[in-house]
């Protein structure tokens, strides 16, 4: 009644866990198929598309990330059936090739210096100062979290500022929209509110605050320990590299329209409406900026950007594809995905026992039978409500 079935194939693996792969249908939402392998591998993955096939027969397009070994069973298995690369999935293997390193150096870097502990420590020394003003921290911190700060309250209370721009600095949670790393740069967000802290307290000490040396010396204590993140130059290095780089793959979002930065969906983040002609558009001026600009002439990770862009062109902005409806055709992009797929494959990996209920959007999926055992597989797993 709908046409065919799309079908959405991912993987994901825990360490040395075997590898779940999970095939869900794009037009219903409905998982049919989940299985476990040793390895993601072009012969596994075969394997499990003969199984969807055998029990569906032959879907009307697939849907997938670029790994070697789901690419080489699709031309195994279902020859000249239309094949998209997920826009999400290629967004984020994009970003995790481009960020991580900087990423990983910054998260090390603010691990060995032990910055939340020492800071969250500073909030139960303070704490008690503050419990006759806490509608007055509280709408500093409102404020803060919505990306101003009024003036009048700094002049009145910079302690209380301070106290306020503390919670503000470790739970960034303001700026993050649910997409998971490299969308949501937790670390760097942190290390960014660290410099405004150190500035902002700076600042206070010398201007605002009473001169009483018991009063500020917590303060005093707080900035010196902040001093040493601050100014610690491999944070420097890594954080004016990543911020580059976060500008650039912001930039590439913003051109696919999915994951937008100012998104706050998460995995109900199925993109816009935008046709694909015109994000290919987007996405042709994206590319021409980075082989254009200087900045990004010499670099190794801007390189590799444009040549994985250029390798999977045709399976990104393939046309859309005809579907016969009830109510007529109709022409679906079924690159323009979310990321529900891995959101099931993950679910199944971590859950072990029958009967398990849970929420993706609007749908409801019902875990209908058995256990897992490694090569067994999982048929019509979910019931889509």
């Amino acid at each position: 009644s709908q046409g065919g079935y799309i079908l959405h194939v991912d993987g994901t693996c825990e360490s040395d866990s075997p590898h779940v792969f999970t095939g869900m249908d794009g037009l219903s939402n409905i998982v049919l198929a989940s299985a476990k392998y040793p390895s993601e591998n072009a012969a596994s993955i075969a394997s499990f598309f003969r199984g969807v096939q055998r029990d569906y027969g032959p879907p009307i397009a697939l849907v997938h990330d670029m790994g070697t070994g789901i690419l080489k069973a699709v031309e195994e298995v279902f020859p000249g059936i239309p094949d998209f690369i997920c826009h999400y999935h290629f967004l984020r293997d994009i970003g995790n090739d481009l960020l991580e390193k900087d990423y990983d150096e910054i998260r090390k870097g603010l691990r060995r210096l032990k910055i939340r502990t020492a800071l969250r420590s500073y909030i139960k020394t303070l704490e008690p100062l503050f419990r006759e003003e806490r509608s007055v921290f509280q709408e500093i911190l409102m404020g803060l979290n919505e990306g101003c700060s009024s003036q009048s309250l700094l002049a009145q209370t910079p302690a209380a500022f301070t106290y306020a721009l503390l919670h503000w600095a470790l739970h960034p949670v303001d700026q993050f929209g649910g997409y998971g790393f490299p969308f949501d740069r937790t670390h760097v967000v942190f290390l960014q509110r660290l410099h405004t802290l150190e500035s902002a307290l700076r600042d206070l000490l010398v201007t605002s605050f009473q001169r009483d040396l018991d009063f500020n010396w917590p303060f005093f204590r707080m900035l010196h320990v902040l001093r040493k993140t601050v100014n610690n130059e491999n944070l420097l290095v890594h954080l004016a590299k990543i911020e580059e780089k976060i500008e650039v793959f912001d930039a590439l979002r913003s051109a696919l329209r999915l994951a937008l930065p100012e998104g706050k969906k998460g995995l109900n983040d199925g993109g816009d409406d935008t046709p694909v002609s015109t994000i290919q558009e987007n996405v042709e001026a994206f590319r021409t900026w980075i082989t254009t600009d200087k900045r990004f002439l010499w670099d190794k990770a801007y390189k590799k950007m444009v040549a994985q862009i250029d390798q999977y062109w045709g399976k990104l902005f393939a046309d859309p594809i005809p579907v016969a409806a009830p109510q007529g055709i109709v022409m679906i992009q079924p690159q323009r995905t979310n990321d529900y797929t891995s959101y099931c494959t993950s679910f199944i990996q971590s859950e072990e026992t029958s009967g398990e209920c849970f929420f993706i959007g609007r749908f409801c999926f019902i875990v209908l039978i058995g256990e897992f055992v490694l090569g067994g597989s999982y048929k019509h797993s979910f019931l889509s409500l």
